[in-house]
């Protein structure tokens, strides 16, 4: 689970638990998960999201239990006598125990495009990383991949808006925005840093359509040069020849726009082809697009 996925979480919920949330302050040589990184533990013993698993993450929850108030545990894994694992590193986790006010605090700023500081619930202000909002991403063509895509991208905390121009598309999955219009989908995006968009519709004069908006949308954001700069992937499947083809039919430079869409992983099957898409979108937020 992101971050942001945890938060929600928590602000949803309406039993009569209380939670610790635990966030990764430091990490160093080798660790499951990086700075960063939040779990939710109630006093039961329930949690939601992982600092990374194995017996670090069982010591983590032992502790709690024995003491509901702790502020800060050392998880070492470095393979001596007394560690948890043989990762190789360290990390420094502090645990805090937020109210409703900040948990409602902090998702106001996320939902509306905003991040948010640790400190907003109750962490140290040594915490520097913020809270980020959930990624976008539009997907155009809810036909097989389009569904499996938006299924697979939402349980990995994506926000997710579908555009199809059919009114019988196939089963929309579950908190999948849909519209049928790009003039009422793109005044949506404009609170949203960088959003992701992936064309996996059933015909080239529909890229062509969708492209000529997205090209409208991200010109006027960074330039007719650097219009691909708007989004954070903008991907197309389709081979080359379909991808020539839509070029032809458009006044500007599809350099930058990812085609055909997703790692070349092989992939056949509509989930295997989200797979190589979310894949695709992962590298490329990490900068390891290659």
């Amino acid at each position: 689970m992101t971050p942001t996925q945890v938060i929600a979480f928590l602000h949803s919920y309406s039993g009569p638990l209380h939670w610790t949330l635990a966030r990764v302050k430091s990490a160093t040589g080798s660790t499951p998960r990086k700075v960063g990184a939040l779990m939710a533990i109630a006093d039961s013993g329930q949690t939601y999201g992982s600092i990374g698993g194995g017996l670090g993450e069982a010591h983590l929850l032992a502790a709690v239990k024995q003491n509901p108030g702790l502020q800060n545990l050392q998880i070492d894994l470095r393979g001596g006598p007394n560690s948890l694992g043989i990762c190789g590193g360290q990390m420094q986790i502090d645990l805090v125990r937020p109210s409703a006010k900040q948990l409602s605090l902090v998702m106001s700023h996320l939902n509306a495009g905003f991040p948010a500081a640790p400190i907003m619930l109750g962490f140290s202000a040594s915490h520097e990383l913020m809270l980020q909002p959930s990624p976008t991403l539009v997907i155009a063509g809810l036909g097989h991949c389009g569904v499996a895509l938006a299924e697979l991208a939402r349980g990995l905390g994506y926000l997710v808006f579908g555009h199809d121009d059919r009114a019988d598309v196939l089963c929309l999955p579950p908190s999948c925005e849909y519209t049928n219009s790009w003039e009422a989908l793109l005044p949506r995006l404009e609170a949203h840093v960088r959003p992701n968009v992936v064309l996996l519709t059933r015909s080239n004069a529909l890229d062509v359509e969708a492209l000529q908006h997205l090209y409208a949308w991200g010109a006027a954001r960074c330039g007719t040069l650097n219009w691909v700069s708007a989004f954070g992937y903008l991907g197309m499947m389709g081979s080359q020849r379909r991808i020539r083809s839509v070029q032809n039919e458009l006044a500007f430079d599809l350099a930058g726009v990812h085609a055909p869409v997703g790692l070349q992983i092989g992939a056949e099957t509509p989930m295997e082809i989200a797979v190589s898409i979310v894949a695709a979108l992962i590298a490329e937020k990490s900068g390891d697009s290659n």
